[in-house]
């Protein structure tokens, strides 16, 4: 499955995060795919923000 959501800003990003981390189960493998600077680690970010994960995001 592939999605192509565009997000208007970094408040955006974070909301997204958080959602998709409360609707998804594990184990599971997300691929994120875009140009530097679009907002993958501040996605990765809030989707562990939202399971409550202790470790950090590799830069």
């Amino acid at each position: 499955m592939n999605w192509h959501i565009d997000l208007p800003d970094l408040a955006a990003t974070n909301t997204l995060g958080v959602r998709i981390a409360g609707a998804l189960r594990t184990p599971l493998v997300i691929g994120l795919i875009g140009d530097l600077g679009v907002g993958k680690t501040a996605l990765v970010r809030a989707f562990e923000a939202g399971r409550c994960f202790c470790r950090g995001v590799a830069p």
